[in-house]
């Protein structure tokens, strides 16, 4: 919709309403106003879900001490589709996350998600 507003030059109008929403990190922003998260948020932009990536992330600000836990995810959405994986990671738990089966978790879910048409 924002590159609609600037694309048509008669109608040249670019909404700071729909810029605003096209930035990856408002999504975070509003998970974290919205159920009363402090801290730091991040946003990626990848190609695909990393999971390797995304754990090895986790893992190092829990090493350097910067959270006792974590929301994290993948979403890929536009007008006509979406996908979002989302998890929970605590500093006592994080022996137990590997990037591997993650992979696993994510591809299963998704794959049930594709059996039941969701």
């Amino acid at each position: 919709q924002h590159q609609e507003t600037i694309s048509d030059r008669g109608n040249y109008f670019p909404s700071p309403a729909n810029f605003v929403y096209t930035l990856p990190n408002v999504m975070t922003g509003e998970i974290c106003i919205r159920f009363g998260f402090k801290g730091e948020n991040a946003v990626f932009v990848n190609s695909g879900f990393d999971p390797i990536f995304v754990v090895n992330y986790i893992k190092s600000l829990f090493e350097a001490n910067k959270a006792d836990f974590m929301l994290g995810g993948f979403v890929d959405a536009d007008d006509e589709y979406y996908e979002a994986f989302m998890f929970y990671a605590d500093r006592e738990n994080q022996d137990l996350l590997s990037g591997e089966e993650m992979a696993t978790i994510y591809q299963q879910l998704k794959q049930k998600a594709q059996e039941i048409n969701y």
